[in-house]
């Protein structure tokens, strides 16, 4: 990531992107931003080059940043909890579990509230399929 250093005379900023490189003078405090932003989330090559254009106007890269963090704000990712509660709820409804069928998972779920994040859903459609079949089976036998 380039970093940001005032320029010694005081009249703008040098946008510094390696020690090899040649720092890049902007005359504002937005115009760095602006670099940083649309640079972000990019990769490069050894030795590959990259084009950045730069509004000479100010107020166009103030607005540009303005937009994008409104933009960032609209963007709410969904928690990992809603997403279990939503995968779990579709699973349930694809195997016809009823209230207490799922009342009874949720219990043997709680169990596992230490299972780190990245396996509680695994755990819940594992749950649900054991219950389900272990329900199957009573049923079939005589």
């Amino acid at each position: 990531m380039p970093v940001i250093e005032e320029d010694t005379t005081g009249r703008g900023y040098n946008i510094v992107f390696g020690k090899k490189e040649k720092p890049v003078f902007v005359d504002s405090t937005a115009k760095p931003d602006y670099v940083v932003a649309a640079l972000k989330g990019t990769r490069a090559k050894k030795d590959e080059k990259k084009q950045v254009l730069i509004p000479k106007s100010d107020a166009i890269v103030e607005e540009i940043l303005n937009n994008l963090e409104s933009d960032k704000a609209q963007i709410k990712s969904p928690s990992v909890a809603e997403l279990e509660g939503k995968i779990n709820g579709l699973v349930y409804t694809l195997y016809g579990l009823n209230e207490k069928d799922v009342e009874v998972i949720d219990d043997f779920l709680r169990g596992f509230s230490s299972v780190q994040t990245k396996y509680r859903t695994l755990v819940s459609v594992f749950a649900v399929f054991i219950f389900f079949h272990t329900l199957t089976f009573s049923y079939i036998q005589p």
